[in-house]
This record gives structure tokens, C-alpha cells and sequence, in this order.
């Protein structure tokens, strides 16, 4: 497996931690960030394959932030996360580009199995949406 990065944007920093250290296990590179202000600047000089964004954010919230990433890196593939995933904020994620939506909480082996997913595909995937575990 090529060792991917991965980077978490949510504001919840124990469901940061906790992931990260999970995702670290799994052999995936993590990088951390509690808000998406500076989102731009990461993507714009370093390589993320895949962004964890939490939809509800302070100062920006992840709709705002997945436009920008869509705009200035298309390839970084995105996993919305939510505890508030209404229609119209799925709608608008699939619109926007991301690759899917999962639901907080949410279980490991559920946001693993999305992950590899969408990693191992070389095009984005039809928009996905987990049960809540």
C-alpha cells in the first residue's frame, strides 16, 4: 500500500486525536487541523490524498472549506463528517465534489472500510453515505 495522507479538519479535538492515532495504526500519514482557515495553504504545498472534513466547523464551515479545496487541489479526494447530515447539506457535498458523507458517531470499521474505498479508486466514486453504526 502506498502510504497515503490523510488529512483531519474538524473542531472536535478528542475525535481528532482519537482517529488520527487509529488512522496512524493503519499505516496512513495523519495530519491534524481544527479549523478550516487555513485548509487552503496546507493543500496548495503539500500532497493530501484524502481530507476528513467535518461539516460544521467555526469561521468556516466545510461546505466553504471543500469548495476551496475542489478549487485549488481537484485531485485531494474529501470524506464529509456529521453529526447534522441533512438532505441539503448531502446534496451539496455530492454537488461540491466530495466523496461521501459519514455520520457521527460513527464506528471504525465503517470510516476504515469508506477510507480504503475511496483511496483505492482512481476516480471519484458515486457519493456514498454510511448507516450510522
Amino acid at each position: 500500500m502506498d502510504k497515503h495522507t490523510i488529512l483531519i479538519v474538524d473542531d472536535e479535538e478528542l475525535l481528532c486525536v482519537t482517529v488520527a492515532g487509529i488512522l496512524r495504526d493503519e499505516g496512513y500519514t495523519v495530519k491534524v487541523m481544527y479549523d478550516g482557515l487555513e485548509v487552503e495553504k496546507l493543500v496548495k504545498l503539500e500532497k493530501i490524498d484524502l481530507i476528513l472534513l467535518d461539516l460544521m466547523m467555526p469561521g468556516m464551515n466545510g461546505l466553504e472549506v471543500l469548495e476551496v479545496v475542489k478549487r485549488v487541489s481537484p485531485q485531494t479526494r474529501v470524506i464529509m463528517l456529521t453529526g447534522f447530515g441533512n438532505e441539503e447539506y448531502v446534496k451539496k457535498s455530492a454537488e461540491l465534489g466530495a466523496d461521501g458523507l459519514v455520520n457521527k458517531p460513527f464506528g471504525v470499521e465503517t470510516l476504515l472500510k469508506h477510507i480504503k474505498n475511496v483511496l483505492s479508486s482512481p476516480s471519484r466514486p458515486s457519493f456514498h453515505q454510511p448507516p450510522i453504526e
